[in-house]
């Protein structure tokens, strides 16, 4: 097997290529509509249905959001009747799911909801290859999307598609399908690691289990918060941090948003460190409102919005917003604050939600009681779940590679720019 490059050169066609109305594809390719190589089919109301716990699996859209490239698992199943072949293609048709180019293969005789299409592929076309075709052209760039996105026939029929030889399409979905799996492994390996960090916060944190040279031969002890070790404490965090919040400069005033203050907003917490943010505010800005600043390694936590509950650990220095309360610890260590404060997050949320919302200020967080180890534990300890964290950012760097690799082969292959052509 070798590959085949195009020379660019966007003035001549190179040899062994044409010009044709999507582009210039080689020479043994063809341009042709995908109506005539799909049957397509629509779903059906699940209002029409029983539903039962063993059957024909019906799927709805909120089945494609599991990212992976085939359908199998639904809680949805029907007796019987008319189905979608296994091997069709199933994406949405409507709505907003039409947007995040959810793109799977049945694996089994189904049913479908109105809300999803199915494609059943002839035999002319390689199931796979068009699953990727479709992946890499996007359903946003079929769709009609001037009010509520939507897909139907009109669509899908006269749709332009890149066709190679079929083997060669074999090859290139062959191809395509081995870095999925590639994907698909880290993904497992990403959740396997994250598992296991949390089983860890959950014995560290509440020191069911002692890392080496602490607590040995100790016992354990009733607290307002459970059983703790012998020889740890409880502490109010008010009572051993300082915490404040800030304040958001007047958003009519543009001169007050154009200057080199860093800006953390809550929406800015979304990992252990903030080393950058896209908001900024000018000194006037800051002299002209609530808003405070905080010294790089100030731990932070989000008080309300999408993401209350979430803390972190800013590695800036920059200026807070009323939705960010700054914790400064005297005592504790920051970073073991940090992982005790991401383990207990949802507890802390469910405590305190009001009206349906997170609703946290800086006199409840004041008010949550700490198991205080020793300061030479704490770090320990975080210096652990910080390994470990380490490990799973180097697995989520490597499938963001990945997955952008995945991206740059799309577009050679299915353009036809390199080929992979059998000797």
């Amino acid at each position: 097997m070798r590959s085949q490059g195009l020379a660019g050169n966007n003035n001549q066609v190179p040899p062994g290529y044409k010009q044709t109305e999507v582009g210039v594809i080689p020479e043994d390719w063809e341009v042709d509509y995908l109506g005539k190589y799909v049957d397509i089919n629509s779903g059906e109301s699940p209002s029409k249905f029983n539903f039962v716990s063993q059957g024909i699996p019906y799927f709805k859209v909120e089945q494609l959001n599991n990212d992976s490239k085939y359908l199998q698992k639904t809680p949805y199943h029907i007796q019987s009747g008319k189905t979608i072949k296994a091997g069709s293609i199933v994406f949405p048709k409507r709505g907003a799911s039409i947007l995040l180019n959810k793109v799977c293969i049945l694996l089994k005789n189904s049913f479908i909801d109105t809300n999803l299409m199915a494609l059943t592929v002839f035999e002319a076309l390689d199931v796979e290859y068009l699953y990727y075709f479709i992946n890499f052209f996007g359903l946003s760039q079929v769709a009609d999307t001037t009010s509520i996105p939507q897909i139907n026939n009109k669509h899908i029929i006269p749709l332009n598609i890149t066709i190679p030889p079929l083997p060669e399409q074999k090859t290139i979905a062959s191809v395509l399908s081995d870095v999925d799996e590639l994907i698909s492994s880290l993904d497992k390996l990403i959740a396997k690691k994250r598992h296991i960090k949390t089983a860890t916060m959950q014995q560290l944190l509440t020191g069911k289990t002692r890392l080496p040279g602490f607590g040995e031969g100790m016992g354990y002890k009733k607290s307002a918060i459970g059983l703790i070790p012998e020889d740890w404490d409880l502490r109010m965090l008010g009572e051993d941090a300082l915490t404040y919040s800030g304040g958001t400069p007047s958003t009519q005033n543009l001169h007050y948003y154009s200057g080199e203050i860093s800006w953390i907003t809550s929406g800015d917490l979304k990992k252990r460190y903030i080393f950058n943010v896209k908001g900024k505010i000018s000194e006037n800005g800051l002299k002209n409102s609530s808003a405070k600043m905080i010294f790089p390694n100030t731990l932070l936590l989000a008080l309300y919005g999408a993401t209350a509950g979430i803390p972190a650990i800013s590695k800036i220095q920059a200026a807070i917003n009323q939705a960010i309360l700054a914790i400064i610890p005297r005592t504790f260590n920051c970073e073991y604050l940090f992982y005790y404060l991401e383990k207990n997050k949802n507890k802390i949320i469910e405590t305190y939600t009001q009206g349906g919302q997170p609703n946290l200020s800086g006199k409840i967080i004041n008010s949550l009681l700490f198991p205080y180890p020793k300061p030479q534990e704490q770090k320990a300890i975080a210096s652990v779940l910080s390994d470990m964290d380490q490990e799973i950012a180097a697995l989520e760097k490597r499938r963001a590679k990945t997955q952008a690799i995945k991206q740059g082969m799309m577009q050679e292959l299915l353009t036809g720019k390199t080929r992979i052509i059998d000797n």
